[in-house]
């Protein structure tokens, strides 16, 4: 029998709104959000791709629309981490 979690109905959300004007390009918040989580985090993201990827999950989780406890799946398409 699987997990109690896989029997749930999956939901998939597309992000397509966190691309800072398009590939390789940034913005001051991206800009900030990848300054902060370097300097407090063990491991460094770039912009190119793995910054806009954790900016999207924390903005959406900051505004909500992930709920408390939720399991989530990053699907991580490119970059170097």
């Amino acid at each position: 029998m699987p997990h109690k979690w896989l029997q749930k109905k999956a939901r998939i959300n597309w992000l397509a709104d966190y691309h800072f004007g398009g590939f390789a390009r940034t913005k001051e918040p991206l800009r900030e959000f990848i300054t902060a989580f370097n300097q407090q985090q063990s491991f460094q993201i770039e912009p190119v791709y793995t910054g806009k990827l954790f900016y999207a999950v924390f903005d959406q989780i900051r505004q909500g629309r992930i709920p408390a406890n939720s399991r989530l799946l990053a699907i991580h398409t490119g970059g170097v981490r």
